[in-house]
């Protein structure tokens, strides 16, 4: 190429340009410890070795963040779990206490139909003691009754007194027997009366121990649950913080590691290029873009297929050149496969580019790095078919089988969607 633009390259130059990319490295190594300056082609290797490595960083990195929010959803979902159960206490405590209600309704229930109980208790005793009075009054009555007329008729027969006598010996025995009986009944009533009244009111004493004693029992355990939900609570916010400090903390080392990763392949992108643009004469009309740091982080597809093209062409380019090994189709076919690959919408991608930015300054750059990348993507692809065409004149077996993998790349219809009309 220096020979067809009219230059001389030094002895130097023309002796590392003929070695392989391996014979270079061995190079380097047997020439280590003193680091001599590389050759453009090993700078931009070795630039696209730490670019790899930094992504591989920005990649372990982002797991690191996919790792961190796993762990804030399991959190989340502890959290929510907590709630659950302390919901689940709530409802409990609810239910406590509509239960302690209901048996206080039914203690007092109980006690009324007790106190009915004692009332009724009390009124059949009077309703006994009366009827035993008035028995008691009634026998009397009878007896005096039957008295007079005894002595009337003793007064009216004395012939049959004694006969009679020992028949109301007989009746007043009868009579006095029949009142020990109903008297008998009447204390037996009367105990029975005491014993109903004192069984009532025992009942009514072992109720009111009862309900004292579930009052008391209702009370402990609502403070237990009281307890129970304050100790949740006071876990779900210890939960809650120390989740949303690790969160913070990992987004911080994830971004501090992307950060650096993207700085030092982007130094090393710069000191490469810069030191191709010293030691080689630009190609007319390209120019490869370099994406501003505020549009970076959207750019990655646009710079790989860039990257790709951009190897394309210098493999093309260093395979036309004498004393040059052959160009390594497989090399080359990856490359290809590249470009294919991340071409798919990209042409949609870089008209749309402006728009995911609010601020309008950042909106202007993306502009500007789209309008230069898609004017790269033409350059690139028409300098790649003329490089094609030439090398089919003097390597017929090797450009045919790089013709087929270049016509298969620039006859891809998302390919054909980056060219760009020339002025």
């Amino acid at each position: 190429m220096s020979r067809r633009l009219g230059l001389q390259p030094r002895p130097e130059t023309t002796a590392l340009a003929a070695k392989t990319e391996a014979e270079l490295v061995e190079h380097r190594s047997a020439s280590a410890p003193a680091k001599t300056r590389l050759s453009p082609v090993m700078q931009l290797v070795e630039a696209d070795q730490r670019s790899r490595e930094a992504q591989r960083r920005a990649d372990e990195a982002d797991q690191g963040r996919l790792d961190a929010q796993a762990a804030a959803a399991i959190a989340r979902a502890d959290a929510d779990e907590s709630a659950h159960v302390a919901q689940k206490a709530r409802e409990r405590v609810r239910a406590i206490q509509a239960d302690s209600a209901e048996k206080d309704r039914q203690r007092a229930r109980e006690r009324a139909a007790d106190q009915q109980a004692v009332q009724l208790a009390r009124v059949q005793t009077e309703q006994v003691r009366a009827d035993a009075a008035a028995e008691i009054e009634q026998v009397r009555a009878d007896a005096t009754t039957e008295v007079a007329a005894a002595q009337e008729r003793a007064q009216a027969a004395e012939e049959r007194a004694t006969q009679r006598t020992n028949e109301r010996t007989a009746e007043r025995r009868e009579a006095e027997r029949k009142l020990q009986e109903l008297q008998t009944q009447l204390d037996s009533a009367r105990a029975d009366s005491a014993t109903e009244v004192a069984a009532a009111r025992e009942r009514a004493q072992a109720a009111e121990e009862r309900a004292e004693q579930r009052l008391a029992e209702r009370a402990a355990e609502r403070a237990a649950g009281e307890e129970a939900l304050a100790r949740l609570r006071r876990e779900v916010e210890k939960i809650r913080a120390d989740t949303a400090a690790e969160i913070a903390a990992v987004r911080a080392r994830a971004q501090a590691e992307v950060d650096r990763a993207r700085s030092y392949a982007d130094d090393m992108l710069r000191q490469a290029r810069e030191l191709a643009a010293a030691t080689t004469t630009p190609a007319v009309g390209l120019t490869i873009p370099i994406a501003p740091m505020q549009v970076r982080a959207q750019v990655s597809p646009i710079e790989t297929v860039v990257d790709a093209l951009y190897r394309i062409d210098f493999l093309l380019e260093a395979g036309m050149a004498h004393n040059q090994p052959p160009v390594d189709i497989n090399y080359l076919r990856g490359l290809t496969r590249t470009v294919q690959e991340h071409a798919r919408g990209l042409s949609t991608e870089l008209a749309n580019l402006p728009m995911r930015f609010t601020d309008q300054a950042d909106a202007n750059a993306a502009a500007s790095y789209a309008d230069a990348a898609g004017a790269a993507y033409t350059v690139l692809l028409q300098r790649i078919e003329q490089a094609t065409q030439r090398m089919r004149s003097r390597d017929a077996d090797q450009a045919d089988e790089i013709g087929r993998a270049i016509s298969t790349m620039v006859t891809d219809q998302w390919v054909q969607a980056l060219r760009q009309p020339l002025d």
